[in-house]
């Protein structure tokens, strides 16, 4: 099991924010820390699908939308780093 590197940051969000946040990790029995990085993961998921689908979108629009290519996951993955 390969052991991860945990760093700790501070960030500065609104009062609602961490109410919220203390809601939900009583609700999942979880610290602050466990639901916050669970959010970060989630974010981070997200941007890097989106930031994929606007490449795939642009390649498409830039064959004028004529040429509907099937990607391989190896070219998927490429588009992705």
């Amino acid at each position: 099991m390969k052991v991860e590197k945990i760093e700790t940051i501070s960030l500065k969000i609104p009062h609602n924010f961490v109410k919220q946040l203390d809601k939900i990790a009583k609700e999942e029995d979880r610290s602050r820390s466990s639901v916050m990085r669970m959010a970060f993961e989630k974010f981070l998921e997200d941007y890097a699908e989106e930031k994929w689908t606007k490449k795939i979108i642009a390649e498409y629009e830039k064959d004028g939308g004529s040429n509907q290519k099937t990607y391989t996951l190896e070219e998927i993955m490429n588009l992705l780093s």
